[in-house]
């Protein structure tokens, strides 16, 4: 999946190619709760300097950098928004602090004791 993403054969790759990898494969890697995705990109850059591509092993670093980078911004997207107005929305995190939205934790309970 890295290589198509790339665009290019595998002992062709080049620091553009390598970046438009990662920022199709890191989000998949990410989703699928893979923990070293970073990590394992270079890895496969790293193999594939021992196998001879040219500069492989600086852009095997520089590919873990810009991974490392993705990583973080992925993670940042995922955060919980919190709406800072005085009324809770139903999809905003709950305020008891159990980590789930209020319509399936509090607003639940609430409707419940309603019905």
């Amino acid at each position: 999946a890295f290589v198509d993403a790339a665009g290019r054969p595998a002992m062709q790759l080049d620091g553009a190619s390598v970046d438009r990898a990662l920022q199709s494969v890191i989000p998949r890697m990410k989703k699928s709760r893979l923990k070293d995705s970073p990590g394992m990109i270079a890895e496969f850059v790293r193999f594939l300097a021992g196998n001879g591509l040219a500069n492989g092993q600086a852009l095997a670093k520089a590919a873990e950098a810009r991974a490392n980078a993705l990583c973080r911004e992925d993670e940042a997207k995922r955060l919980p928004v919190k709406n800072d107005g005085g009324e809770i929305g139903r999809n905003d995190p709950c305020p008891c602090g159990s980590g789930k939205k209020y319509k399936k934790c509090c607003e639940a309970k609430a409707q419940g004791a309603r019905g």
